[in-house]
C-alpha cells in the first residue's frame, strides 16, 4: 500500500501581525502611520479575496513599503470593509499592520507604542495567531499579490 505524505507549510511565521481599530479612513490610517513609525507606506493595488460568507470577491486597500536589503515589507491592510470582514473573527481589528520577514522582533512593542499614541488609533494589540481557518490562506495569497505587485 503506498504511502501518503503531506507537506505543511507554515506561511503565517514570516508574518508578525499588529491590530489595529480605528474610525480613519485608509488613506488617513495611512499617513498617520507614516507619521508615527518614520515609515513611507505607500498606496499598492488592493487585495482581492473572496469572502465566503457574501459570495463575492471583495477589494481590501493595501499601503506597502519595501524594506530595503532584505526581502521583507511592511504593509497596512485595511480588515473592516463594508461588504465584509477580511478576517471576520478579527472583528476588533479595523486594520492590519503586516510586517513580512522582518527581523527585528524588537520594534513590535515600540510600533505599539508609538501608535497607541495616535489619537485616531483607538487600539494597537498584537496578534500572535489568528484563531481564523482562513488566515494562513490569507497570508499566502497575500504574499503572492506582494511579489505580483512590487515589481
Amino acid at each position: 500500500m503506498a504511502k501518503k505524505l503531506k507537506l505543511q507549510i507554515d506561511s503565517g511565521s514570516a508574518f508578525r501581525i499588529i491590530g489595529l481599530s480605528s474610525t480613519a479612513k485608509s488613506y488617513k490610517m495611512a499617513f498617520l502611520i507614516n507619521q508615527a513609525l518614520k515609515l513611507n507606506l505607500a498606496r499598492s493595488e488592493d487585495f482581492l479575496f473572496y469572502n465566503d460568507s457574501v459570495k463575492q470577491e471583495i477589494q481590501y486597500s493595501l499601503f506597502v513599503q519595501i524594506i530595503p536589503d532584505s526581502n521583507g515589507h511592511i504593509c497596512l491592510l485595511q480588515n473592516r470593509h463594508p461588504e465584509g470582514f477580511l478576517i471576520p473573527i478579527l472583528r476588533q481589528a479595523d486594520y492590519f499592520v503586516l510586517l513580512h520577514e522582518n527581523p527585528q522582533e524588537h520594534i513590535i512593542p515600540e510600533y505599539l507604542q508609538k501608535m497607541k499614541k495616535t489619537r485616531e488609533i483607538l487600539a494597537a494589540f498584537p496578534i500572535d495567531k489568528p484563531a481564523a481557518k482562513n488566515t494562513a490562506r490569507i497570508l499566502e495569497e497575500l504574499e503572492m499579490h506582494l511579489m505580483e505587485h512590487s515589481k
